[in-house]
């Protein structure tokens, strides 16, 4: 195994692209540590970001190579959660503790000094906040360290239910992820504390609860209310009326969510976070529960409870979901008394807006690994950023799914994936997107990917409403001025809140995942004219991201207008023959009355 110092030594300003996608990413900078190792690394299958390695370590074979621990120490592999530090989630290698809080990080994608063409950045090592990090880290299982995971011997499963609400009566210190946790401020006198639960040990009795927070990150707290484990010994607090344990009720039924963002948890609703259910998304639950915060429903799948919020608060006064007896996803008719006609009630289910069914490709999808026979269309990325002399940037797979979809009969576009740094950048970007369109013969059209999936742009300061918009309006002008077909993929919270103005004229590609269990639960017809509606492919597993068409295949026919400059010169070539015309004609009707005199002088009629 290689030491921690060896390896820092060794990739310190340096880049690797593991997966020869993105550039300098913090994935990839995670894999090379554990090929330095000689460990398997794991990949993002779930939500494609790293979260996934934490998330989905149960199944991922993280647990075969690595401990999971709390306390750190150089070489521990960290993963952040998706929150205001790391939005997208980040992957790191723990280096030293930096204090108040913070600790430093060896990784790529950080900021480091050297850059890919293609994205991310060479290893350095920054200062981040513990508390953006999930409750473990994995340290290799050949590490010849100590797996300690806590000084005083806390394991969570030793928390006690009970709930209840506590008045403080000296300034008390709030601990993070542990009794013996980060100290994160000081509580005040007279701080009224609502707990979910209690532990005794390390010379003090403890509660505990769980905070959500508004950025998505979860954290678990601790506050010692005595300074004995004797019950009502040296109190810092008095404790008023226990509360009940949350207790659940029997009931089955559907929700259909009106939110976006709402998390999916496991085993309770303080477990660990495994999703999210979006504006349109259908659940069937069994069982309701309430607890101090939040009203929830739960579901049953494979024989594990998960939790999911369905209101803001305790109180049925507003609702995160509508509440239904059926499954308002199936297709129903009901009567219209007045008209004595039937009226179809369409829902998130009802597929009969839906043409086509179809993919789209990139190099991220293996050879081999999807048969378009079973579809009916094709996206593929051509490109990311623009052609440049020095760097080939089409999807090294453009040509290979580009045959595979000849191959099974089926019409596809391309889009070109966003790297633009100004507005003429998106309009280079332009041109080699409908370079390569015609080279490869798409007839879907010709696409811009809006997104910042690998943080490119928030790296470079590029991540604004204003820059996002002026580019896809350069990129679709270009594309639609050289004849093409054209419009812009992205979610539905960029074409609400950032792609808003000045794109009338183009289409849109929804991505809206709602459950993401490879099922389609939402119509976005009237958005756009595509609708990405899962990343998995239910079938087998596999990350695939599958689109349903609300169009026939002839709405994307190249619409490839005559030149302007032309279009003048034709009107003006058809007026100055439209003169000619009539010259001749005048001519002509000049001659005909001369022979009209001539033959009246002979006696003959000119008629």
């Amino acid at each position: 195994m290689m030491a921690y110092a060896q390896f820092k030594a060794m990739v310190l300003n340096r880049g690797y692209d593991i997966d020869h996608a993105y550039g300098f990413q913090c994935w990839d900078g995670y894999a090379e540590f554990c090929i330095a190792q000689c460990v398997p690394y794991a990949s993002c299958t779930a939500t494609r970001y790293v979260q996934d390695i934490w998330t989905q370590r149960a199944t991922n074979g993280m647990l075969k190579y690595f401990y999971e621990v709390r306390e750190l120490q150089p070489g521990d592999v960290v993963v952040f959660r998706p929150c205001s530090v790391t939005p997208t989630s980040h992957i790191a290698i723990f280096d030293s503790d930096a204090g108040g809080g913070y600790g430093n990080f060896l990784g790529q994608n950080q900021g480091g000094m050297y850059t890919h063409p293609a994205g991310g950045s060479s290893f350095n090592v920054i200062k981040l906040p513990y508390q953006a990090t999930y409750d473990t880290a994995f340290r290799l299982k050949s590490s010849t360290s100590t797996i300690v995971t806590s000084t005083i011997g806390y394991a969570e499963s030793q928390l006690i239910s009970e709930s209840g609400i506590v008045v403080l009566t000296q300034p008390v210190k709030k601990r993070r992820d542990r009794p013996d946790g980060l100290a994160v401020e000081t509580l005040p006198i007279g701080k009224k504390l609502t707990y979910t639960q209690k532990w005794v040990g390390n010379g003090h009795r403890y509660i505990s609860w769980v905070e959500h927070q508004n950025d998505g990150c979860m954290y678990r707290y601790f506050v010692a209310i005595s300074g004995s484990e004797k019950q009502g010994v040296d109190l810092w607090a008095t404790i008023g009326e226990k509360q009940s344990p949350v207790s659940k009720t029997q009931e089955h039924g559907f929700t259909k969510f009106k939110v976006d963002g709402v998390a999916i948890r496991k085993g309770s609703y303080d477990g660990v976070k495994t999703g999210t259910v979006n504006s349109g998304t259908v659940v069937e639950y069994t069982a309701k529960a309430v607890t101090a915060d939040h009203r929830y429903i739960i579901y049953v799948k494979d024989g594990v409870e998960y939790w999911i919020a369905c209101s803001p608060s305790n109180s049925r006064s507003t609702e995160w979901a509508d509440f239904y007896a059926t499954d308002p996803r199936i297709e129903t008719k009901t009567e219209n008394k007045n008209t004595d006609t039937k009226a179809t009630v369409r829902n998130t289910a009802d597929t009969s807006n839906v043409k086509h069914w179809g993919v789209d490709l990139s190099y991220a999808n293996p050879k081999g690994s999807v048969n378009l026979k079973k579809y009916d269309f094709a996206i593929i990325q051509c490109c990311y950023g623009e052609e440049t002399s020095n760097h080939d940037y089409r999807d090294k797979l453009l040509y290979y799914w580009v045959d595979q979809c000849k191959q099974a009969g089926i019409p596809y576009g391309v889009y070109c994936y966003d790297y633009a740094y100004t507005v003429d950048g998106a309009r280079l970007e332009a041109e080699y997107a409908v370079k390569l369109a015609q080279e490869v013969g798409a007839t879907l059209g010709v696409w811009i990917d809006m997104e910042d999936s690998d943080n490119w742009k928030r790296n470079r300061g590029l991540l604004s409403a204003d820059h996002c918009l002026q580019v896809c309006q350069e990129f679709c002008k270009t594309v639609a001025d050289l004849g093409w077909y054209t419009g812009i993929y992205s979610s539905t919270w960029w074409f609400q809140n950032w792609l808003t103005t000045g794109l009338d004229s183009y289409d849109k590609w929804i991505a809206a995942w709602d459950a993401d269990d490879g099922g389609y639960h939402s119509d976005t017809s009237m958005l756009g004219t595509i609708h990405q509606y899962t990343s998995i492919d239910k079938a087998t597993g596999i990350a695939l991201d599958k689109n349903a068409m609300y169009v026939d295949f002839d709405h994307y026919k190249s619409k490839i207008a005559d030149n302007p400059q032309n279009e003048a010169e034709n009107v003006q070539k058809d007026e100055s023959n439209e003169s000619d015309i009539k010259e001749l004609n005048g001519l002509i009707g000049t001659l005909i009355g001369l022979l009209k005199k001539l033959l009246s002088i002979f006696g003959k009629s000119g008629d």
